[in-house]
């Protein structure tokens, strides 16, 4: 009695939502043009008030994790110095700014002879002597440190292997002249270098050359200064441009001048600046979002050839396009998530294949109504209820893919995700109202020819059937597949379907085969070997940094990562809402210091000391401290470690010893050690009178650039270090850790693969409950996912183990929206079959098979056709990241429209469950 009331009642509430759907849609087709013209105000309206109140573009974020431990660890030191009493000093007190411009040089040939002769170093010198002519000093002698130096300085020092090498022969060089020097003066300088470097792994000759007997490359780099930093900038881009017409380099509308090869007499020379390395981003940027345009372009081209309709044309991409707006509208004024920066902008690409996707079935599924239907309202319910099913199913596990990404704690990938699953909800939704709607509009204005050839009398019971919610008869099923063969699905119907039905078995195993290769493909995955690239490899800033670092026996002291132990801090409490506003200069993070801390205690300071001494007799093999035997950087003439606590006690000359003086006392002279030296002020942390942070600071034997495995290996030895300073430290300096800027970036690549991990183990059961309650059947449901993970294990397996990607920013992001993106035919036509069973009485596999290949094969097609000339374009761009999206969507969309139109399919029409087998036991609002 209970079970039959509880089934009453599910019927009651199925009903009423019948009865509420018939009713939305019955005033659809009485009041069309007011439902579509409501509509498209509403839209503008949004549009209007988010462009008006904020700017697209907007904010910054770190693509950091702020939960990991080396994040913790460096904004720990960054924020407690914030806080410091004399904070104010930490502030750079040099009168001028400074940008350096960095030369490197090697032969333009290629040759294996040292490149040290008195030749190059003319061409290096009349290279380098364009810098000098933008400066207001002209080649006068100038100070970049000196206050009184005012205007825009040009300095060459110990870096520049020109004027290091021409100032052994003129005391007084500074590039007026580039004579040729004698060839005695290059062999005696070069000599002696080679000497030097065979028996001092710390010289500073090694800056300048790559091998211990002679150097096929070289560098040197030059200062430019100004008080004014924008102004400073400005120069930086004026001798940029000096030097493009020097080399004679040219950019053109899609290539970038960096492209063009820097060369003069035998040198190939390429040179770098940080402002000018971003000033080329922002530059590249405009000409890459020309490939958007031509994305739109030929979706409108596709579209009306598709549709065959400039009406549909023109009304449903702008439909498609104006979902960015709208979604900017929840995304900035509802969730007030202001940070939206470049990659944000890779949405319309996946926006414009997957609404092209959605507005061909809503089109497909009218068009197909009239083959079946004769009356209008009846077939408003049918084409509605069919491209609204099937677009959420796709659209509901596209938007938990990009959900799913929202999660993570790197904030640019997070806002990405949140924005992506926005414009995808708002498609959908377009698509519910809308898009049908002008669907309607277009059919009553411009289509005046009824479908003649189709039994009025199949037509009539359609309408009633679909009315009443009827099964039809075998006879009637048979009649319906029949008449849905137009010109629109014929190809499939006299090539297609015979050929998948013939090599069924065949077609499945290719799939299985090309299934297992990519997961061959996949244990290829790796973390980043080398720093991330940005731009072609043909670009002459694409990999100076790692030439420039790696390519060298060792660096200036800038180019080994710089470490900070320090003690007094507990935890930091994040400031988690302005990370989403993009306001990164206002962050506020707060420090949680530990109370315990009191480096008075004398047993405290000794502990100190002996840290110092941990880190610097740690030993390291050669091979991976790049020579040295040390993880600390050997002193050399222009750098030292940091162990403040050693130097103050080397300073401390008063008569009281500092074993016997109290808390008072010491901060007193700790202050005045300080105050009388202010190179230690960033590592005593004075804060509200009292010493609440200490630190030391030393430059490891660790390249900036060095691969994550290296970076590791760093990490886990201070661990040890760690652990065995703190078996013995007193309590009074227990809280002690470590950090690094490049520990930082080790974690960032571990949080992209945790990222991607996440995201996966995550999307697939969710695809899978999706496509359970899509199909009804369980054992369609197990092919559709077996399917899909062969899409993006195929997918995965090519860029990483054929084309050679490294998980890094770029390939974490596209790989998070594989799922997403490989979902959507195999729902489609999984769907379709489940239909083709509970909708339309078809019972066997292979008339399942050929009514889901009749009413979507079209579709799926048309859909994947949009989305890889959308993605095409975007091998046109020059910055990586771009071009990478479009590898991804193109190469996903190939491996969908197999993977769906063949595999899945070819084993549907093999193995496909027939009639109600496995099927899913639900109520059901159908009448028996």
């Amino acid at each position: 009695m209970i079970k039959g009331k509880m089934l009453k009642s599910v019927d009651a509430e199925v009903e009423e939502r019948v009865s509420l759907k018939r009713r939305y849609l019955k005033h659809m087709q009485e009041h069309t043009k007011c439902h579509c013209f409501t509509a498209l105000f509403i839209i503008l309206a949004l549009s209007a008030i988010v462009s008006q109140a904020y700017e697209v573009l907007q904010g910054d974020a770190d693509f950091a994790d702020p939960d990991a431990e080396a994040v913790i660890a460096f904004d720990s030191v960054y924020y407690s110095r914030l806080q410091f009493d004399i904070a104010e000093q930490l502030e750079d007190e040099e009168a001028n700014e400074e940008e350096s411009i960095t030369f490197a040089y090697q032969w333009k040939d290629g040759r294996n002879e040292d490149i040290l002769t008195p030749e190059n170093l003319r061409t290096f010198c009349n290279i380098e002597r364009i810098v000098f002519g933008r400066g207001d000093y002209g080649f006068a002698p100038c100070d970049t440190s000196d206050p009184n130096t005012t205007l825009t300085c040009v300095q060459s020092g110990p870096l520049s292997i020109t004027s290091t090498i021409y100032r052994t022969h003129n005391a007084s060089f500074n590039y007026e002249t580039c004579d040729l020097l004698p060839e005695e003066v290059v062999t005696n300088f070069t000599s002696l270098m080679y000497s030097a470097l065979g028996d001092d792994v710390s010289s500073e000759f090694r800056f300048f050359v790559n091998d211990l007997s002679k150097t096929t490359i070289t560098r040197s780099v030059l200062i430019v200064s100004n008080p004014d930093f924008d102004t400073l900038v400005e120069k930086v881009i004026e001798i940029e441009e000096d030097l493009f017409e020097f080399f004679d380099m040219e950019a053109t509308a899609l290539r970038s001048v960096y492209r063009d090869t820097a060369v003069a007499d035998n040198i190939e020379c390429s040179f770098f600046n940080i402002e000018l390395l971003n000033n080329e981003f922002e530059r590249l940027l405009p000409s890459d979002f020309i490939m958007a345009f031509g994305s739109m372009t030929f979706v409108g081209i596709w579209m009306g050839i598709y549709t065959r309709s400039l009406f549909l044309t023109v009304a449903c991409t702008s439909y498609i396009l104006f979902s960015i707006p709208v979604s900017l509208f929840v995304y900035k004024i509802i969730f007030r998530i202001l940070y939206f920066d470049f990659i944000h902008i890779l949405v319309i690409f996946i926006i414009l294949g997957i609404g092209a996707d959605g507005t061909f079935v809503v089109i497909d599924a009218y068009k197909q109504s009239r083959l079946l239907m004769d009356d209008e309202y009846e077939r408003l319910v049918y084409a509605w209820s069919r491209a609204t099913a099937t677009v959420f199913n796709t659209s509901f596990t596209t938007v938990v893919a990009f959900v799913v990404t929202g999660f993570t704690p790197l904030i640019p990938i997070s806002t990405f995700g949140i924005f992506a699953a926005l414009c995808i909800a708002t498609n959908f939704v377009f698509v519910c109202t809308i898009v049908q709607s002008t669907v309607i509009n277009w059919e009553r204005w411009f289509v005046k020819t009824p479908v003649e050839d189709i039994d009025p009398e199949l037509k009539r019971e359609n309408s009633e059937q679909n009315m009443h919610g009827e099964f039809k008869s075998d006879s009637d099923a048979k009649a319906t597949l029949e008449a849905l063969v137009d010109t629109h699905n014929r190809t499939f119907e006299n090539y297609y379907i015979p050929f998948v039905l013939k090599y069924k078995k065949a077609l499945t195993g290719l799939g299985l085969v090309i299934g297992i290769l990519g997961m061959v493909g996949i244990t290829q995955v790796s973390q980043l070997t080398k720093p991330e690239q940005w731009f072609p490899t043909d670009h002459s800033q694409a990999n100076f940094i790692e030439d420039l670092v790696l390519e060298y026996l060792s660096g200036e002291e800038e180019e080994y990562a710089l470490m900070t132990v320090f003690w007094g801090v507990d935890d930091i409490e994040r400031d988690i809402p302005s990370r989403y506003a993009g306001d990164i200069e206002n962050y506020d993070d707060k420090v949680i210091f530990d109370d315990a801390l009191d480096i008075s205690d004398y047993d405290a300071q000794l502990a100190i000391i002996e840290m110092c001494e941990l880190i610097e007799n740690r030993s390291c093999d050669l091979e991976t401290c790049l020579g040295f035997t040390t993880i600390a950087l050997p002193e050399t003439a222009t750098y030292n470690g940091t162990c403040t606590m050693r130097d103050f006690h080397e300073w401390y000359n008063f008569t009281e010893d500092l074993e016997d003086i109290n808390s008072t006392v010491f901060n007193a002279r700790m202050l005045q050690f300080v105050t009388e030296n202010p190179d230690y002020i960033p590592h005593v942390g004075f804060i509200d009178g009292r010493i609440k942070f200490f630190s030391i600071e030393y430059r490891l034997t660790l390249t900036i650039l060095a691969p994550g495995t290296d970076v590791e290996l760093y990490i886990d030895i201070m661990d040890e270090i760690v652990k065995e300073y703190s078996a013995n430290s007193p309590a009074t300096a227990k809280s002690v850790n470590f950090a690094s800027e490049d520990f930082v970036e080790y974690s960032l690549e571990v949080s992209l693969v945790e990222t991607v991990t996440r995201g996966l183990a995550i999307t697939f059961p969710i695809v899978f409950a999706v496509l359970l309650l899509a199909t009804g059947n369980w054992i369609l449901a197990g092919f559709s996912v077996v399917a899909i993970a062969f899409i993006v294990i195929t997918v995965m397996g090519f860029v990483f183990g054929v084309i050679g990607w490294e998980l890094g920013i770029a390939e974490s992001i596209v790989s998070i929206m594989i799922v997403g993106l490989s979902v959507d035919y195999a729902i489609h036509l999984g769907h379709m079959y489940t239909v083709a069973g509970n909708a339309e009485g078809l019972k066997s596999r292979e008339d399942k098979f050929h009514y889901a290949v009749l009413t979507m094969g079209p579709t799926v097609l048309a859909g994947g056709l949009t989305t890889l000339g959308a993605g095409a374009f975007l091998f046109g761009a020059q910055i990586t990241f771009f071009g990478k999206m479009g590898v991804l969507l193109t190469l996903t969309v190939c491996c969908s429209l197999f993977y769906s139109l063949i595999f899945l399919m070819a084993v549907a029409a093999w193995l496909g469950p027939e009639g109600t087998t496995a099927n899913l036991k639900y109520p059901s609002c159908k009448k028996e």
